[in-house]
């Protein structure tokens, strides 16, 4: 069941981060990206805690003035999405929600046992650079990228599939909305540079998109965005990390 969110009169503030999303969030995103393999290029690349560090903070601070925006305003955060229910609607997404992100997390079992699986994996992160760049390499960048994991589990959610839907929604109808909210999330992750890896992102966006607007709520959808960023990284790192070549005993 597809549910507009309620709507109120746009503030001023509302439009700064409206731009500050729509706009300003992808073009950072991929001049920062730009930026950084020029470093690396010049043998002056940031350590990849400094970058998931940089990550986390932006994120938060982004979502923290979405917040405090909506709650000056009067309104209740159940409108923003940051809501529970008991109807079939809301239990159906919540329940598909944990099965889509277990099911997908699945795979760190099979990278975890199966050689030829992480050799698999090594060889898509080689092709995708963009990807390979911000995945970890070791224990200590592992564990900090679970925070950046369960960050843009939560804070994406409400900066994309909340606070920019609802207030694209005031131009168009609630799909339309979604739709354009659904391509600036994309556009947000042109860093990752391949058309495999961000087709990846748009049907994995539009799959959160259609939890939201099925349970008119964003808990479904960040606990799906969150298993699969935590998963995508276990991955990574159990692959890169594998003593593959040791000798058998």
């Amino acid at each position: 069941m597809f549910q507009a969110p309620p709507l109120a009169s746009l503030t001023i503030l509302d439009f700064g981060l409206l731009a500050l999303i729509g706009v300003g969030m992808p073009i950072y995103s991929w001049i920062e990206h730009q930026r950084e393999l020029k470093r690396k290029a010049e043998g002056r690349g940031r350590l990849l805690l400094f970058q998931y560090s940089q990550t986390i903070v932006m994120l938060w601070a982004s979502t923290g003035l979405v917040i405090a925006a909506w709650v000056s305003s009067g309104r209740p955060l159940g409108h923003l999405g940051l809501t529970t229910s008991s109807s079939p609607w809301f239990l159906g997404a919540l329940g598909g929600a944990m099965v889509a992100g277990l099911a997908y997390g699945s795979q760190v079992l099979v990278i975890r046992r199966s050689p030829r699986a992480r050799q698999q994996l090594r060889r898509v992160l080689a092709e995708q650079r963009g990807v390979s760049t911000v995945m970890p390499n070791s224990l200590g960048e592992v564990r900090t990228f679970r925070l950046v994991a369960l960050t843009a589990g939560v804070t994406e959610e409400i900066l994309f599939r909340g606070f920019l839907v609802w207030g694209l929604a005031h131009w168009m109808p609630v799909w339309a909305a979604a739709a354009g909210a659904l391509l600036i999330f994309t556009l947000s992750h042109l860093y990752q540079e391949m058309p495999r890896a961000l087709a990846g992102v748009f049907v994995g966006g539009a799959i959160m998109t259609a939890l939201a607007l099925m349970s008119g709520s964003l808990i479904p959808a960040m606990l799906l965005h969150a298993l699969i960023d935590l998963a995508g990284g276990e991955m990574a790192w159990i692959a890169r990390t594998a003593n593959d070549d040791a000798p058998a005993a």
